[in-house]
């Protein structure tokens, strides 16, 4: 077919007249109309620290306290304690809550009151920890957004200077995290701790320490979430020395997108600066965890370590935890997930290489798809309700690298390492979770 070809003399004014209508220019964008059912409606100004403050303070329950496009430039924390509460901006690319200025407050946002909802709002540049919700009964994160610009005001730094933690409800019930974007945190971007029944889906999580952190929680679902160049993708940890909740049980993560998280650990300090980069899912002393049906791929390290307490007391000098911390992991579940050129570029963490080095040969040194360091706690050894199963996914190379033998090779780098790679003892499954439901 012949183009025919028009000179653009011949209809620029009439496409410049066409686009002037189409509310190209930010002037002539439609004004900002507050959904019928805000209690308040609140725009940027001067006084936005005041305003916003002044607000929660005299939130009552039920209320919708509404935020117009606009960036709301915060100095100190800002706090809410009234129960039933609902923050609502224009879009979490419009209205934004900065509090690059601030110079008082742990963090951003502190909540306390019960049946919290937050949507639909950027929280940017906090000090501390971006929106923390403590003790609280229902808790929502919905198409919410939390980063850190660089001090030149390059967007979505990862930076050691930047808050621990984005997205932070701990000791609380009934949470739900969906929709959000969390980039940039110095330790996990969304975290979730000494929780019951969680919910974590649909969410982007990059260029954090880690992605996505279910720790010490009873009854948690994370699935449909991209985490992506962050150190490592998702955690499940259960650490020591937390009250609430001693050991976490019963998580299920699946029908995640878990990829090219090869970022080097920027984090403080801590536990979770021991954490390698290069992984995509991590289980520490773990209880009744299921990992299925997730595309874990470009991940250097591996596509996912399997460790107790007991490698970091052997391989990290950490010291022995109290009782009623378990320091193992049991009735852990990998299954039908999809690996793909998973740890083909390991970490230079001390901790991986003295691994790759006990129990590889070959150069380039490839690790493979799961790693497990072998700890069983003497007590459940042959119950197999207990034991760890894989079975069902793509390719699924495995090594249990003995952890207990590392460390002796530490010590004396002329034994040798007995390390498997026979999967025969972990054929096996365990019952599905059942699904998380908040009410």
């Amino acid at each position: 077919m012949r183009r025919t070809r028009i000179a653009f003399a011949t209809f620029a004014p009439a496409l410049l007249l066409a686009l002037s209508g189409c509310g190209g220019d930010d002037d002539d964008a439609a004004p900002y109309v507050a959904p019928a059912d805000c209690t308040t409606v609140l725009s940027p100004g001067a006084s936005a620290q005041t305003q916003v403050q002044e607000a929660l303070i005299g939130a009552s329950t039920g209320d919708t306290i509404c935020f117009s496009p606009g960036t709301f430039a915060f100095s100190e924390e800002i706090s809410l304690s009234v129960d039933g509460v609902k923050l609502r901006g224009a879009g979490m690319t419009t209205t934004v809550f900065d509090f690059r200025a601030q110079t008082a407050g742990a963090q951003g946002m502190d909540i306390t009151g019960d049946d919290f909802v937050m949507e639909d709002i950027h929280v940017k540049n906090t000090r501390g920890d971006g929106v923390r919700v403590t003790n609280a009964v229902g808790v929502t994160f919905r198409g919410v957004r939390v980063s850190w610009d660089a001090p030149d005001g390059t967007p979505d730094a990862a930076l050691g200077s930047n808050g621990a933690y984005a997205l932070y409800p701990v000791e609380c019930t009934d949470v739900l995290i969906e929709e959000c974007d969390v980039v940039g945190a110095a330790d996990a971007g969304i975290y979730v701790g000494q929780s019951r029944n969680v919910l974590v889906r649909n969410n982007n999580v990059f260029k954090n320490v880690a992605g996505l952190e279910i720790e010490n929680c009873i009854g948690a679902e994370v699935h449909g979430n991209h985490a992506y160049d962050n150190t490592t993708g998702i955690l499940v940890f259960d650490l020591p020395n937390l009250v609430t909740i001693p050991n976490g049980r019963t998580t299920r993560v699946h029908d995640n997108e878990i990829d090219d998280n090869n970022r080097n650990n920027f984090a403080a300090s801590g536990i979770i600066g021991l954490v390698p980069d290069g992984m995509g899912v991590m289980i520490l002393a773990g209880n009744d965890v299921e990992v299925d049906a997730n595309n874990v791929h470009d991940n250097g390290t591996t596509a996912v370590l399997i460790v107790s307490y007991e490698s970091l007391i052997a391989l990290a000098d950490e010291s022995r935890p109290a009782a009623p911390y378990d320091t193992w992991n049991e009735t852990i579940n990998v299954h039908d997930n999809t690996f793909t050129n998973n740890g083909t570029d390991p970490s230079n963490s001390p901790l991986v290489q003295i691994v790759a080095a006990a129990t590889h040969t070959e150069d380039p040194i490839v690790l493979e798809d799961i790693l497990y360091d072998g700890y069983v706690d003497p007590a459940l050894v042959g119950m197999d309700d207990k034991r760890l199963c894989i079975r069902g996914n793509t390719t699924q190379t495995f090594i249990d690298f003995n952890a207990a033998d590392v460390a002796r090779f530490v010590a004396d780098m002329t034994i040798d390492v007995d390390e498997s790679r026979d999967l025969t003892p972990h054929d096996c499954t365990h019952p599905a979770h059942t699904p998380i439901v908040i009410p």
